[in-house]
């Protein structure tokens, strides 16, 4: 879409399914953040829901977008901002919650946490029997 008035955006076909593009990444997002803002919703809630946007998200990439296609690569900008709002204290509730029974740690992410646990919660316990139990 090149540089026009507005008679000419609304009458042009890619303009309206740019537009649809969009409102699926908007709601995409919306989604999760109702999801982030609920009552039920807990710190061991974060990382499921970064995984299920970047999931949808990449579920709409080939769109008429194609900076999304970068911002949800690994190590893309989708992936900076997780690392800002997706501490070690998430993962560690995530793993400790109900939600992950049946699930394992899978290294280094185990690794991790194992530490971070062991540092912020169990001061002075031994990693090896810690690690026992996962």
């Amino acid at each position: 879409m090149g540089a026009y008035g507005v008679k000419e955006a609304i009458t042009d076909r890619d303009f309206w399914t740019r537009l649809e593009d969009y409102l699926a990444i908007f709601k995409v997002i919306h989604e999760q953040q109702k999801s982030s803002e609920s009552t039920e919703s807990t710190i061991a809630h974060v990382g499921p829901r970064w995984a299920k946007i970047r999931a949808e998200l990449k579920a709409v990439a080939s769109t008429t977008i194609p900076e999304l296609q970068s911002f949800i690569a690994p190590g893309g900008l989708f992936d900076e901002r997780k690392a800002i709002q997706s501490t070690l204290l998430h993962k560690a509730a995530y793993w400790l919650s109900p939600e992950s029974l049946g699930e394992s740690l899978k290294d280094p992410e185990k690794t991790e946490v194992i530490q971070w646990m062991l540092l912020h919660l169990l001061p002075g316990t031994n990693q090896g029997t810690f690690t026992s139990s996962f």
